[in-house]
């Protein structure tokens, strides 16, 4: 009964990939395991920021995310730059019967107050659910920001419930606004979620040069 288990990147580590590395993590359907196994098991932690990372694949299956950049809330202000990154997750379908996280994404991520991360040439790939997830938190006094340049999201249909590519919900109460620049990026839908009947959306979402995935 454990959350957030994986490879840890720490603050101001940079990855660069040679020739596009492939990090691949499964977790394997024989194995003793249970729903809180998988759902907290990522592939790679994102936590404290201040990262650059480039030219690497992470694909994930039978755990939470592929990428799980998570600061609840309480660390603001950090920024974390992607470049020509792949984040794939090829679902839970083999270890459904032992508990189902539904939530298959490719990059899932919870914001801080002044949260910047940016994208530029990534791929978000999920077989369930959305490529790209992000919510916001508690505690808000500048507004997260999101920034994809030339990126490409689907969501692979496996979940027939959930139809967009990319997602971008409010958790908490605030009056702080979050902004997602996404341009010249292939996709089909945004989902712009509250989580909570009482609460406000906080997000904005704008860009150009989009275009509808051929899925």
């Amino acid at each position: 009964n454990s959350n957030r288990r994986g490879v840890f990147l720490p603050a101001y580590v940079n990855l660069h990939g040679v020739n596009k590395v492939r990090l691949y993590g499964k977790i394997d359907s024989s194995w003793n395991i249970n729903y809180w196994t998988i759902q907290a098991v990522s592939l790679l932690e994102v936590n404290a920021g201040f990262n650059f990372c480039e030219n690497i694949t992470f694909e994930a299956q039978n755990m939470r995310y592929a990428v799980h950049d998570e600061t609840d809330g309480l660390i603001p202000n950090t920024t974390v730059k992607w470049k020509d990154c792949e984040f794939i997750h090829r679902g839970n379908s083999e270890v459904t019967s032992k508990g189902n996280w539904k939530s298959v994404v490719g990059y899932g991520t919870g914001s801080s107050s002044g949260t910047k991360r940016y994208w530029d040439n990534c791929i978000f790939d999920s077989a369930a659910f959305y490529g790209f997830s992000i919510h916001d938190n508690a505690n808000f006094v500048i507004g997260t920001q999101i920034r994809f340049e030339s990126c490409e999201f689907y969501n692979r249909g496996g979940n027939t419930s959930v139809i967009e590519d990319l997602k971008l919900s409010t958790y908490s109460t605030g009056t702080v606004t979050n902004l997602a620049i996404i341009n010249n990026c292939i996709l089909k839908k945004i989902a712009i979620i509250n989580e909570t009947g009482l609460t406000a959306n906080r997000w904005r979402a704008k860009g150009s040069g989009n275009v509808t995935s051929s899925m």
